[in-house]
């Protein structure tokens, strides 16, 4: 779905619809008044990220020169994996805090912050040649 929606609509449109659907399922899980909200919010964030990581990697290939692109989509993959490590770290952070809303606030940090990056990085990035080429 995501390579579809990425070659009609652009890599850009779609990493800031991912983006979008990251925040709103970040949201919707924040409020969650009973586990189905909070499953339903589950879905729409992970629909989200999924799309982001399949077409971060085409973006970066495609916009990269040859002789760089390995190592800058390496480097994509490994703030991923420092990213994750961070929602760990915060977890453990927050897990000190009342039970009641502390699950809550470890979700803070890794919705808004990734959403805040891709959002304004949307605005600086140009669109890949072979997406305007097509």
């Amino acid at each position: 779905m995501a390579g579809q929606f990425s070659d009609r609509y652009g890599r850009i449109k779609t990493m800031f619809s991912a983006a979008l659907l990251f925040l709103i399922g970040g949201l919707i899980i924040l409020v969650s008044w009973n586990f189905t909200t909070m499953i339903i919010g589950r879905l729409i964030t992970g629909v989200g990220v999924g799309i982001g990581l399949a077409v971060d990697p085409l973006y970066i290939s495609e916009i990269s020169p040859k002789s760089k692109r390995g190592s800058l989509v390496t480097l994509s993959e490994f703030a991923i994996n420092i990213g994750i490590l961070l929602g760990f770290i915060s977890n453990f952070v927050f897990s000190y805090f009342d039970d009641s809303f502390s699950w809550r606030l470890m979700l803070l940090p890794g919705v808004i912050c990734p959403v805040i990056m891709i959002y304004l990085s949307c605005f600086v990035m140009c669109e890949s040649p072979r997406f305007l080429m097509k």
